[in-house]
């Protein structure tokens, strides 16, 4: 194992998906809280900016789907972003703003040993590398302002934006990306290069160039070797469910699941001798 995970004697690691995501609202403070609560090594997030420069949570490109309002988050200044309601759909919940990144961060540093997975939302496509950039910058800086430069990977779809991370920063960073590789989008290198740990999707690329994903969660044994034999630790992303999936994905070689259903997922492990 990496350095990221001395201490942990765990041989499978846990991650919550955008906090525990089906029983609050996803992204919140209250999502985020009681992942930990209930024992998660890690929280998966998901980083863009608004238009004032300001670091903030929140999966989609608008905030249509998970508040009580619409419309893009890079074209909302902090102060109308914090005024959406993110429990809107949740009886159970008070209103709720969805948080910004610092306020995460805050919330992280006081768990020992609290793992963080950053997905870079902001994409360098034609036209917005500069404010892609920009975000990632920013998202860096405020890392290391919280000493979670050795704590955290940093996700992207984006290949480009990956190799600038690891270009920019002098491999400083743990990098994390997608398997097969021909899903890191504007990858001009050779992946296998900077990446230190994939999500194994169970997606092969066709003739055409498009994306075939097979009607099954776990990914085929042939994945997590190959994975393994180039030297990056294999990880499986959110929508294994089932005791089946939990267990089978441990066996296959997983060093960590990042899942929606962090208590479920941790007791199966526990129940397994793969998780303490």
């Amino acid at each position: 194992m990496s350095a990221l995970w001395e201490g942990h004697e765990s041989r499978v690691l846990v991650a919550a998906h955008r906090g525990e995501r089906f029983t609050a609202p996803e992204n919140t403070m209250s999502a985020f809280r009681r992942a930990i609560a209930e024992g998660v090594d890690m929280i998966e997030t998901d980083v863009r900016m608004t238009a004032d420069g300001e670091l903030v949570l929140m999966h989609d490109a608008d905030v249509a789907r998970t508040t009580d309002r619409t419309g893009p988050v890079r074209e909302m200044s902090l102060m109308q972003f914090r005024a959406l309601n993110a429990a809107a759909d949740y009886e159970d919940f008070a209103p709720e703003a969805p948080p910004t990144l610092e306020e995460f961060l805050k919330l992280c540093a006081e768990t020992d040993g609290m793992l963080i997975d950053l997905e870079l939302k902001e994409y360098p496509t034609t036209g917005n590398e500069d404010f892609a950039y920009d975000c990632c910058d920013r998202t860096i800086a405020m890392l290391e302002d919280y000493g979670f430069g050795e704590r955290c990977v940093l996700n992207s779809f984006s290949g480009r934006l990956l190799e600038y991370i690891d270009e920019k920063y002098g491999h400083r960073y743990r990098l994390h990306g997608y398997y097969p590789y021909c899903m890191l989008k504007g990858a001009r290198r050779d992946p296998r290069e900077y990446l230190w740990c994939l999500c194994v999707i169970s997606a092969k690329q066709q003739s055409d160039g498009s994306m075939k994903h097979f009607n099954f969660n776990v990914p085929p044994k042939s994945y997590f070797d190959a994975v393994r034999a180039d030297g990056i630790e294999p990880w499986v992303c959110a929508g294994i469910y089932s005791r089946e999936e939990i267990g089978r994905s441990a066996q296959l070689g997983a060093s960590l699941i990042t899942t929606d259903y962090p208590a479920r997922t941790l007791e199966v492990l526990r129940e397994l001798g793969y998780h303490c």
